[in-house]
């Protein structure tokens, strides 16, 4: 008999994961279901969602916090870097600012991998449901949360908990249905529920077409709407359609160590936050900002040699301050705070012809993102990008955005001197382990994800990548 308690536990956990899923498994909620609808409706044309990194928040006065968010050099191909697209600027409110209960109207931001949308919810379009999402958005629920669910032309669903205790917690608790005063039009926010009533607990999907004349007469009551940022909604990866429709059970049992590692291009939720307002860019510029103080660099000797400790051996880098003072500076500050200690080779280029080895993202993420706006003035090429020199990368046409990303010439790349790459040194020792490092990937890469997620992404979807793991100054 008492091998029958484990085996009974399991079937347990097993029969509670499926009741917590039923949100997910109703017909009501299935392309199947739509599919009359779909002919009939016109359908607007789907935009291209813009990458946008997550906005830095201050906390201002009266608990409103001011988040403005500076475009990060991204690298798109080789050596160079693309800027992201132009950020949005948002007055977020702090959630301890916030009445206990919700208020009549509110609005709340979700900043996703893929960019910025905000939804403005009435409490008088359905009050249960828009007291649980208030609930939810207070407590960060929705904190780097995956959207698994994106069908095309009908919905973008969310709301498993990569805590599965957590999820489990939430997902029990359900509330009563309210009735449906709104239409699920194109961009409305609704809670997923089951075949039975009262079945609404933490899931919730936005609309990505007017569903109403399937849903609502269903019962799917609104609670919101997107009022900025649709086209990121359409732009969230739907690559996987209804894979996961049936395998939220498993997500719930395993968190997202599931999803992560065979579902890696899912996007996420990195935050929900209460906002005062949130404005286009283009359309109402924010004041310029104070001009920010920059870090202070150490100066380096006029020559210094790196280790380089990686998965395929040790390499040497003979650094010369004359070369190019300020990068020569940043490198040696880089290297002696330990910032490249366990960062991985994630574009090493060798086709069609040998181009570069690049390196210099951080395994923590938050560590990458605060050197993302440390951008160094521009300085000429005064050596040549030959093979084995090192040089910064750094924006297309913009010499000014060099952060913290190296790489190493894999052949004679002297058409990059014109182009603002400064040479700072060049490798001394360990070329053949540079021509060793793994080069599967090329320059086929995710790099908003890896920058976002640090080491807890590229572990699962590029777990091939070599990687430095120790560098050091040397004699």
């Amino acid at each position: 008999m008492k091998k029958a308690w484990p085996i009974l536990g399991v079937l347990a956990v097993g029969a509670l994961a499926l009741y917590l899923v039923n949100d997910y498994y109703t017909s009501r909620l299935t392309p199947e279901r739509m599919q009359e609808i779909k002919q009939a409706a016109a359908r607007l044309a789907e935009a291209e969602a813009p990458a946008t990194p997550e906005a830095e928040t201050t906390t201002t006065e009266g608990g409103a916090e001011s988040s403005t968010s500076e475009p990060a050099s991204v690298p798109e191909s080789g050596a160079v870097e693309t800027p992201k697209a132009v950020p949005d600027r948002i007055v977020a409110i702090a959630p301890e600012s916030m009445p206990d209960t919700a208020p009549a109207e509110f609005t709340v931001a979700f900043e996703c991998t893929n960019g910025t949308f905000a939804v403005e919810c009435h409490r008088d379009w359905a009050p249960n449901g828009v007291d649980r999402f208030y609930e939810l958005v207070k407590i960060g629920y929705f904190t780097d949360m995956r959207v698994f669910r994106v069908v095309e032309d009908f919905v973008a669903q969310f709301g498993i908990s990569g805590d599965s205790k957590l999820s489990r917690e939430w997902l029990m608790s359900k509330i009563p249905d309210d009735p449906v005063t709104e239409p699920n039009v194109e961009g409305t926010l609704t809670f997923a529920a089951g075949e039975a009533p009262n079945t609404r607990s933490a899931q919730l999907f936005v609309n990505l077409a007017d569903n109403s004349a399937q849903l609502d007469p269903r019962g799917f009551a609104p609670i919101g709407k997107v009022v900025y940022g649709m086209e990121t909604v359409k732009g969230l990866y739907s690559g996987y359609g209804e894979q996961l429709t049936q395998l939220q059970g498993q997500i719930v049992e395993e968190g997202y160590s599931f999803l992560d590692s065979n579902y890696p291009n899912l996007d996420s939720i990195k935050r929900a936050i209460f906002v005062e307002r949130i404005e286009d860019a283009e359309a109402t510029p924010p004041p310029a900002p104070a001009p920010r103080e920059k870090r202070p660099m150490e100066t380096a000797p006029a020559t210094f040699k790196v280790g380089l400790d990686t998965t395929e051996g040790k390499i040497v880098l003979e650094c010369h301050r004359d070369w190019a003072p300020l990068a020569a500076d940043r490198f040696y500050t880089l290297v002696r705070a330990g910032y490249y200690d366990g960062s991985p080779f994630h574009k090493v280029i060798t086709k069609p012809e040998p181009f570069i080895a690049q390196f210099g993202l951080n395994p923590n993420p938050s560590v990458t993102e605060t050197w993302l706006d440390e951008k160094l003035d521009p300085e000429p090429a005064t050596q040549s990008n030959t093979i084995g020199r090192v040089a910064f990368s750094l924006e297309l046409g913009k010499p000014e955005t060099r952060t913290a990303q190296v790489f190493i010439n894999l052949a004679d790349n002297s058409r990059l001197d014109k182009l603002g790459f400064a040479p700072f040194g060049e490798v001394v020792e360990g070329m053949d382990v540079v021509s060793k490092l793994y080069d599967g990937y090329q320059d086929d890469i995710d790099m908003a994800k890896l920058i976002s997620r640090g080491d807890l992404y590229w572990v699962g979807p590029y777990s091939q990548f070599d990687s430095i793991t120790k560098a050091q100054i040397v004699e």
